[in-house]
């Protein structure tokens, strides 16, 4: 009699502790199904509910020609000008270079944040609202590393191509090895 009471009293806490660990993985499951929203980060600014103009410095085009397109006062840019040159000397925009306008979203838009690429993974990023200030920043760079093989029969950029390579790798290597291959 004994027995079988310590028998059923075995059985069934294992049947509840199963339970229990079998509500904590459900739970889990639940949580893992939930899509989670992350927002578009552009310069680190998040810019669901902004405006984004992306365009490049033409010609003779000066930093106020740029800003004062997007509305931006005149007391602001001389101020960017004069005291911000120790992160970024406007006077150092170059012609071809890109950038960026975030401005508000509604009929009146007004420019917040000015980003200019100073470099293909350098930018500096000027804040338009009420603390004018700028800061340099760095993209996040991406490596990707892929390979193939082939063998070089005829020439370089048909076996590159018989490979399913760019093309345009051949004009890479035949700067890089010369005459060695």
């Amino acid at each position: 009699m004994k027995s079988r009471r310590i028998i059923s009293l075995l059985i069934a806490t294992a049947l509840f502790l199963s339970a229990c660990t079998t509500q904590n993985t459900s739970d889990e499951n639940m949580g893992a199904t939930e899509d989670q929203y992350l927002p578009e980060l552009l310069y680190g600014i998040n810019t669901d509910s902004l405006t984004v103009v992306h365009d490049r410095v033409k010609k003779n085009e000066f930093l106020s020609d740029i800003l004062l397109r997007y509305g931006v006062d005149y007391n602001v840019i001389d101020y960017i000008a004069r005291y911000t040159r120790d992160t970024f000397d406007v006077r150092k925009i170059k012609y071809g270079n890109p950038y960026c306008v975030i401005s508000t979203n509604d009929s009146i838009s007004k420019a917040l944040y000015f980003a200019y690429e100073i470099t293909p993974s350098s930018y500096v990023l000027y804040h338009l609202l009420d603390s004018v200030y700028a800061e340099l920043g760095e993209k996040e760079i991406k490596v990707v590393l892929t390979s193939t093989t082939g063998t070089i029969k005829s020439s370089l950029w048909n076996s590159l191509v018989d490979a399913d390579a760019d093309p345009n790798l051949a004009n890479e290597l035949s700067e890089i090895y010369a005459w060695t291959i």
